[in-house]
């Protein structure tokens, strides 16, 4: 008798699994759907009850109202951390020599050509 391989596609999933992998809500549409009930019955309930109803843990439901506060219609979706950081390699050329070039005073060569430009002011960069 020869051995094979365990029938994979013979067994039963459930699709979509009936819990998140993880312990916490994980549904973009959950977060919308409580943003709505909040903005109908914010007066009517208290923040505990709404959370309730909603099935969102109440320290979730504060953080969501919390990020809304903060960023406005970019809280409806999910978002990674902002960074306070500026990101990627810093610029060659600087604020000075951004200034000097799109002023006509400094720059007699403003309607010329990028390359002319790069080449009278000799920057320390290239054309992409």
């Amino acid at each position: 008798m020869a051995l094979t391989a365990p029938r994979t596609r013979a067994n039963d999933r459930l699709t979509p699994p009936p819990d998140p992998a993880y312990n916490y809500p994980a549904s973009t549409r959950k977060r919308t759907r409580f943003y709505d009930a909040y903005d109908k019955q914010h007066h009517l309930k208290s923040f505990r009850q709404l959370c309730r109803d909603e099935g969102v843990d109440h320290t979730t439901g504060l953080r969501w109202k919390r990020q809304r506060e903060t960023m406005g219609h970019l809280a409806m979706r999910t978002t990674r951390g902002i960074s306070k950081k500026p990101l990627g390699r810093k610029s060659k050329v600087t604020l000075a020599m951004c200034q000097m070039l799109v002023d006509p005073t400094q720059n007699p060569v403003r309607d010329q050509d990028l390359n002319a430009q790069i080449q009278y002011y000799k920057l320390p960069i290239k054309r992409r």
